[in-house]
């Protein structure tokens, strides 16, 4: 019995050593598209130089995680479900679970102290890897992070009321005046990955800002549906549904990788 519990202590040490050996390699070329540079390669994941010297990177606490994937399987489950009343439901809509690497990509960008997308943020498993990016910003010298969060969340789930069923169908680009995208990939059926991460920061004279970027395991293209539709919500499932969200497909659900499209947003 001894024995046999040594060997399971050396065999859990080895495969937790073996994983954290693992890194993914952000300088080969292969995962990004042709020209763009990977934010991951020659990247420390710490504060960029240009950050002030208040900036703070945001702890991704289990508790946190668990707020964000929540946050998205709550709407997700809403779409799937034919909440928004003038959406079609979703046949095969997928739980989203958490993903470190995306959350590593999505932390190194957040950490450089400016808002904007980065030009590649794929991984080796996820090579055509979606972004959304939101902030806040308050007079205030702290910012309840488990309350805003969920609220940037939302300002992506509420361009709903720009989108139509044309777009579900087949995506396109409404006009630069309109912003449905961050919408589109909070409810693609080809995303049951995320990843997030937060940095928090004050520019002289400015007000206090938090800064989120989630990176998903799919992106928005346009010319295919951003969900396929159905008149009941699940039943293209092929893993049964998710208790917890029953317009969603268990965790365990496979969602191929479609790799035939340009990578990146």
């Amino acid at each position: 019995m001894l024995k046999l519990v040594k060997s399971w202590i050396w065999l859990s040490m080895l495969l937790a050593s073996l994983k954290s050996a693992y890194t993914v390699d952000y300088c080969d070329s292969s995962i990004c598209p042709p020209g763009a540079s990977n934010i991951g390669c020659g990247n420390d994941g710490k504060l960029a130089k240009a950050c002030p010297s208040n900036a703070k990177a945001i702890e991704m606490t289990e508790e946190l995680k668990k707020l964000i994937v929540d946050t998205h399987n709550k709407y997700r489950n809403e779409v799937a479900t034919g909440k928004v009343g003038h959406l079609p439901k979703a046949s095969a809509m997928p739980t989203l679970t958490w993903d470190n690497d995306l959350a590593e990509t999505a932390q190194m960008n957040s950490n450089r102290c400016i808002r904007g997308h980065d030009a590649c943020h794929n991984t080796d498993q996820y090579k055509n890897s979606g972004q959304n990016i939101n902030y806040n910003a308050t007079s205030t010298d702290s910012i309840d992070h488990m309350k805003e969060v969920p609220n940037l969340i939302t300002s992506w789930y509420d361009e709903r009321h720009d989108v139509n069923k044309n777009m579900v169908n087949t995506m396109y680009d409404p006009g630069k005046s309109i912003m449905v995208f961050h919408f589109a990939v909070m409810a693609s059926d080809k995303v049951n990955k995320v990843g997030c991460g937060l940095t928090q920061w004050k520019n002289e004279g400015e007000w206090l800002q938090l800064y989120l970027v989630c990176n998903y395991s799919f992106n928005d293209f346009i010319g295919i549906p951003i969900y396929v539709s159905g008149k009941k919500p699940c039943s293209g499932c092929t893993t049964g549904c998710n208790t917890a969200y029953p317009g969603l497909c268990n965790e365990s659900e496979p969602v191929p990788q479609l790799i035939d499209y340009p990578a990146g947003k």
